[in-house]
């Protein structure tokens, strides 16, 4: 019992201290003091509670799961393709997975042969998720919902690989369209492609497919914040006060994720809801 709670106390410390880490430097780029009000302060703990969950389930990337696009038969909305942008994010995607299949969509989670590649090198293994998922619910076209460098990957399969001959829909969460001030903590290869403003990104927003870019303007890893939002040629949805991790579990962003893939239109009215 002593082990279980000095781990369990381990992880919540090392959550907590890159979350404040990254509100520091937020605040730093506005240029104003931390917010330490009751508000900031939930969005603080959601979100080490989401770094927390990710840490723990960071060993299933070891063991991925093969790619079964379960969902209700019955009337079934689509395919969705999850796609996340590093290891840690495999395993915490699993909750969205089953939130899509309960609400109709046949979705999986998309895996790459390694998750030290390169976007070039992932978007060609992504390549061959899509026509996988295609041949496999004889589908023509698919939709792919991205988190984080995730979205990067999805692009670059759209825009240098044909991928829009079979995307209908993109739905990215909390990616760093211009590269984030929070490159500098991430691996090698992560570095590379999330750097600001680095050429590598160029030519990869707008994605020639339609688009929707979930962000939050309290994102501690996208920063600054408005990376995430793309000028033209998407439709952006803010969340109010949410965390980049809390994105991945949170229940006002599954719902606005669903509405997104099935309507035409932007489901603004989801971007105020009150945070659960």
């Amino acid at each position: 019992m002593y082990l279980v709670l000095s781990l369990t106390t381990l992880l919540l410390l090392s959550a907590a201290l890159s979350t404040w880490r990254g509100y520091m430097i937020l605040a730093a780029e506005r240029g104003t003091p931390l917010d330490l009000s009751s508000v900031t302060l939930a969005v603080f703990a959601r979100e080490t509670i989401a770094r927390t969950i990710l840490i723990v389930g960071r060993p299933l990337a070891w063991f991925p799961s093969d790619t079964h696009f379960g969902g209700r038969r019955s009337g079934h909305k689509g395919v969705v393709l999850l796609v996340p942008g590093g290891a840690g994010e495999y395993g915490i995607l699993y909750f969205l997975e089953r939130f899509l299949r309960q609400r109709g969509w046949q979705s999986a989670r998309f895996c790459p042969q390694s998750w030290k590649g390169s976007l070039e090198d992932q978007s060609r293994n992504l390549a061959r998720a899509v026509e996988h998922a295609c041949q496999s619910t004889q589908s023509e076209r698919i939709r792919i919902v991205a988190f984080g460098r995730g979205g990067l990957l999805a692009s670059w399969y759209v825009q240098h690989l044909d991928g829009s001959d079979r995307i209908q829909r993109l739905v990215t969460i909390g990616t760093a369209w211009s590269g984030t001030r929070m490159a500098v903590f991430r691996n090698a290869t992560a570095r590379r492609d999330l750097q600001l403003n680095n050429a590598r990104l160029d030519g990869l927003s707008p994605p020639n497919v339609s688009t929707v870019c979930i962000w939050s303007v309290d994102d501690p890893e996208v920063i600054p914040p408005q990376s995430a939002v793309i000028d033209h040629g998407t439709d952006p949805i803010a969340i109010a006060e949410a965390g980049h991790y809390e994105m991945m579990i949170s229940a006002r962003v599954y719902r606005t994720v669903d509405m997104a893939l099935e309507r035409q239109g932007k489901p603004a009215a989801v971007a105020n809801e009150t945070p659960t």
